[in-house]
């Protein structure tokens, strides 16, 4: 051990990132978390992500993985923004069970911190809390060891201390259009503001909407589209059209922006969260019950698979020994500062001569080299033996059987399986998608008379 940690120092100080960092081929993300939600600037997004964060926790339902990160409570045309121009509020969360986590994020410049949701304290590092359950960064934090604890209550309610300013929760941009004024008026159920949030609750359950990162509406007028006649679009369109009818409604609200999921690595007790885990969703206040999280993408009629892409527990066994062993190197090793690694060096070597071994410890370089080469051949013999997991080579057994059907649009990510079922028309694929989103969508694997059966349909494709 003492010759490896020779070796891991010495050549630390040329080494800026993880030891590991080429098992992530692609650094650059297309969508990821923003301070900002504004509609109709693309028609399509892709949805592969650089990592966002590793987040020491124990292992949770994924309907419980909501990282909380920004909140968005002004709209100004087609956007979302933060305002300072708000009164001051107090809240705090009541109820819930406490969760500790551990935050070691990739982005150590980033000035918005999450944590699980609802958040209570952030320990290790200099941040200001906000009056709604955010916490900012404070600019002085040291880039080079930015890590944190998070304490959350999970399933707990935001009250406010003092109320909130309704004015300000209701206000809304000019131009709205005629229809989405038309549909607010038909959805408001009068006075109890339980009833109307039931309503348009039920609304959105039965409006057929889809969830889609293809094909999405575009322009001035997005919001209306996505309402009215596309009724496909991602998370931004579903909070923001679900907190504008609210607000027409007399129902307070706000968009909350951060993360959905996460891939649990069970060898090291952390959660894998990824930039298109990025979410928005809705918080609608109901006085004496405080602020409620509404989550309006859930009402999709393929919530169930956005859903399994972001759970956690799909990673292979070979993935999470290579994973855990990056995050072992970044909590240990990358994240000290120079100085640290330059004394530990020498107190290796102070050991090593007081041992009277005479070893150079530079001489060591040359076969922990050869070792760390040996360790990468291996990784690669393992990659190729074992490759792809089961449910993994069956989806893409399942999108090459649909391609012969619906052509290269069966290739899109973008595309969910429920979706691609749905283009085709086809049987056999509608009764594939409904056996494995049953084991997945459960937080289990697939069963061997499931695995057979899945096989056979994709014969038939």
């Amino acid at each position: 051990s003492t010759i490896l940690m020779i070796f891991f120092f010495t050549i630390l100080p040329r080494v800026n990132r993880p030891l590991w960092d080429f098992l992530n081929p692609n650094p650059e993300a297309t969508i990821g978390f923003s301070e900002t939600v504004e509609l109709g600037g693309a028609e399509s997004l892709n949805p592969r992500g650089r990592l966002a964060f590793r987040a020491e926790s124990p292992s949770l339902p994924g309907g419980e993985l909501y990282w909380r990160g920004n909140v968005l409570n002004e709209p100004l045309e087609r956007r979302w923004i933060r305002s300072d121009q708000v009164q001051p509020e107090q809240a705090h969360p009541k109820g819930g069970r406490l969760i500790e986590q551990t935050f070691y994020p990739e982005d150590r410049r980033g000035r918005i911190l999450f944590a699980l949701d609802l958040p209570v304290e952030l320990r290790q590092v200099s941040a200001r809390r906000q009056g709604d359950a955010t916490f900012l960064r404070n600019r002085n934090q040291p880039l080079q060891r930015l890590y944190y604890s998070a304490r959350s209550r999970l399933g707990a309610a935001l009250i406010p201390s003092a109320g909130i300013d309704p004015e300000f929760y209701l206000k809304l941009p000019d131009g709205i259009a005629a229809r989405i004024l038309e549909l607010a008026s038909s959805l408001d159920g009068g006075e109890d503001p339980k009833a109307d949030l039931e309503s348009l609750n039920g609304y959105f359950r039965r409006g057929g909407y889809h969830y889609s990162m293809s094909n999405l509406p575009t322009g001035e007028d997005a919001l209306e589209q996505f309402l009215f006649t596309a009724k496909a679009g991602h998370c931004e369109f579903f909070a923001s059209s679900f907190a504008t009818l609210a607000r027409l409604m007399g129902l307070p609200a706000r968009l909350v922006g951060g993360y959905l999921g996460g891939e649990y690595n069970d060898l090291g007790g952390y959660y894998l969260v990824t930039e298109d885990m990025a979410h928005v969703w809705v918080e609608v206040y109901l006085g004496p019950e405080g602020w409620v999280r509404i989550d309006p993408s859930r009402y999709a009629l393929n919530s169930g698979e956005e859903l399994i892409a972001r759970r956690g527990g799909n990673l292979s066994l070979l993935r999470r020994v290579w994973d855990g062993l990056d995050h072992a190197w970044g909590r240990a090793i990358v994240r000290f500062d120079l100085s640290s690694q330059l004394q530990l060096f020498r107190s290796a070597s102070g050991s090593l001569r007081q041992l009277g071994t005479g070893v150079n410890p530079r001489d060591l370089l040359g076969p922990a080299v050869a070792i760390l080469m040996i360790a990468g051949a291996v990784w690669l013999l393992l990659r190729f033996k074992f490759g792809p997991s089961t449910s993994k080579r069956l989806e893409q057994g399942f999108r090459r059987g649909l391609e012969k059907k619906i052509g290269p649009l069966a290739r899109n990510p973008a595309l969910g399986l429920y979706e691609l079922a749905r283009r085709s028309g086809n049987t056999e694929a509608e009764e594939f998608v409904k056996i494995f989103a049953q084991a997945l969508y459960n937080d289990r694997k697939l069963s061997r008379p499931e695995i057979r059966e899945l096989k056979a349909l994709l014969r038939l494709l």
